[in-house]
């Protein structure tokens, strides 16, 4: 977290000393210390956004979503689906960390999460092409909308059987039609 947008937000929060070992905490907790590329950790940094609002009397975001598009720095592959991936993965742990929130109604201790503010994955140290970015990141969010398990859709069986929305077969007719699609957006690239 010390290179390109990573860098400006450890300066938000109070510099690379502050932030950073408070990410790395919850990555070793949570991931035995090397977090999965196109995966998302929530990070809960309300210790840093409370001493932003009380000296520099602004509403820093509390949570920061810690989605990794590279083990160590490099340029990435416009051709790999990682940005659809990181922006999947942010979109489930938003809506996993909500879910939380509310079984555990008042007594809660964490907040809701109701807005995103998200960059461009891997546009800066990654050097993907923002256009291919944008694009990939549209798509995961149209999926991620339209996906069966956020609106509760029975999707009926191309044989007629419609009761088969708690079996495999939803997922992976849904995990096929989101393939092509994302599959679409390199051979549209080919052309």
């Amino acid at each position: 977290m010390d290179g390109g947008l990573d860098y400006y937000l450890s300066e938000y929060y109070g510099g690379y000393d502050a932030l950073v070992p408070i990410v790395q905490k919850e990555i070793q907790d949570k991931w035995c210390g090397e977090q999965n590329v196109g995966t998302c950790l929530i990070v809960d940094v309300q210790e840093l956004s409370s001493k932003i609002k009380k000296y520099k009397n602004l509403n820093a975001p509390r949570y920061i979503a810690h989605c990794p598009t590279m083990r160590t720095p490099k340029s990435l592959d416009p051709s790999d689906d990682v940005i659809y991936r990181c922006t999947w993965a942010m979109l489930t742990a938003v809506r996993y960390h909500n879910a939380v929130v509310k079984s555990e109604g008042k007594n809660s201790k964490h907040q809701r999460i109701d807005e995103i503010v998200c960059a461009g994955f891997g546009t800066g140290v990654g050097g993907f092409p923002e256009d291919k970015c944008a694009a990939q990141m549209a798509l995961a969010i149209k999926h991620f909308v339209a996906a069966p398990a956020n609106n509760n859709q029975k999707v009926a069986h191309p044989e007629g059987n419609s009761d088969w929305r708690s079996g495999l077969l939803i997922k992976w007719s849904y995990a096929r039609k989101i393939e092509r699609a994302v599959q679409t957006l390199f051979h549209t690239d080919a052309e």
